[in-house]
């Protein structure tokens, strides 16, 4: 080991990083201060106020701080951001024509009371279609924009954690093998517990020697690498699901908020979900193992291993110890769900193609070069 000196949090940073992050601060606090303020003192007359208020102020602070994230970042893509952009207008040429159908037969049979546009109350006819369709269309690319810029915000401070953490947590699991030793757990028991805790965290088998540890940093992605963009959004739809049970049902019992309110508070937390799952998927691109006389551990398989279990068993338990013991409109629940669900799964998708096209190659350089100066 080399053991030379790691810098500090700030000194590890690159320079636009270090831009991006004091103006993060500074919208956190201009937008959160008064939502805190407001929240505390009308907590009596109504306490959800700061618990819905909260996360909307975080989705504004990425959403404003990801409009810097893009002006330094959108040159490191691996798909053109233009490319992007033409989906984009795709989509919300789709988006616009298949919702002027559905207004217009709803009009026909005057599910509006009138034969009206519901948008304008505007009388049916092709210029008013027209009008319909352009408002339609710009809503559609307004809010896929809007939930770019905030993935390029929330996966920028996932990939600014990662770059401080990660090459300091390779090197601690490579001493997990000296450091658990029964000599080692009498002299050094903080040192002991943490890796100890990183053992069970990526669910190490104690015969491994982890001073075997390797990485596999090769030569940036120059294609955008689809099989694992799929398997990481089917892991964040799948955990974000029973974690967004978990939110709604300890909210409603902790705060007395509606179910509706509550997927809407989880629809704005739904953003965040992903970074939780995507953290995993930097070890994947490192190809981080320990070698084994037979086979060679992977750190990616062992922390999703552990990961989804916990989450799973803990997560299925508490639904069903809830769904048993309360009196729950399952109805209800699933109407919830299924307008909750459909920005779910397009903040998903979204903010993993963020991830894998903009940042994971600059991340995995960084990770790389770092720990290979201080392990």
């Amino acid at each position: 080991m080399k053991n030379s000196k790691d810098g500090g949090f700030w000194t590890n940073l690159e320079r636009p990083d270090r831009r991006i992050l004091i103006f993060f601060f500074f919208w956190l606090i201009t937008i959160l201060t008064p939502i805190t303020v407001t929240g505390i003192l009308s907590w009596k007359e109504d306490p959800g106020f700061l618990i819905m208020s909260i996360p909307v102020g975080l989705v504004l602070t990425f959403l404003m701080t990801g409009i810097l994230v893009f002006v330094y970042y959108y040159k490191r893509a691996i798909i053109p951001t233009r490319t992007i952009l033409s989906w984009f207008t795709i989509f919300a040429f789709i988006f616009s024509a298949v919702a002027n159908v559905v207004i217009y037969l709803l009009a026909q049979m005057r599910y509006f009371g009138s034969s009206t546009f519901f948008l304008f109350g505007l009388p049916l006819s092709v210029y008013n279609m027209l009008w319909n369709f352009l408002a339609l269309f710009l809503f559609g690319l307004f809010i896929q924009i809007m939930l770019m810029s905030t993935a390029f915000g929330l996966i920028w401070m996932l990939a600014v954690a990662e770059k401080s953490t990660i090459s300091n947590t390779l090197v601690d699991i490579a001493k997990i093998t000296s450091n658990t030793s029964d000599s080692t757990l009498k002299k050094d028991k903080l040192t002991s517990g943490r890796c100890l805790a990183l053992q069970w965290l990526f669910n190490i088998p104690d015969v491994l020697d982890t001073k075997l540890l390797t990485i596999n940093h090769d030569e940036p992605k120059k294609r955008f690498q689809w099989e694992v963009f799929k398997t990481a959004c089917f892991w964040v739809l799948f955990l974000g699901f029973i974690l967004t049970i978990l939110i709604v049902h300890y909210g409603k019992s902790l705060a007395q908020i509606s179910i509706e309110n509550l997927f809407a508070i989880s629809g704005l937390l739904s953003i965040m979900i992903p970074v939780l799952i995507l953290s995993w998927f930097i070890f994947l691109r490192l190809d981080a193992r320990i070698k084994g006389p037979i086979k060679d551990f992977k750190l990616f398989n062992g922390l999703k291993s552990r990961v989804t279990y916990a989450i799973v068993t803990f997560g299925t338990l508490v639904i069903f110890i809830r769904l048993v013991l309360e009196r729950t409109d399952l109805q209800q629940l699933f109407w919830s769900f299924i307008n909750f669900y459909p920005t779910f799964l397009i903040s998903v998708t979204i903010s993993a193609f963020i991830y894998f096209n903009y940042f994971e190659n600059d991340l995995a350089r960084n990770i790389a070069n770092r720990y290979r100066k201080i392990e």
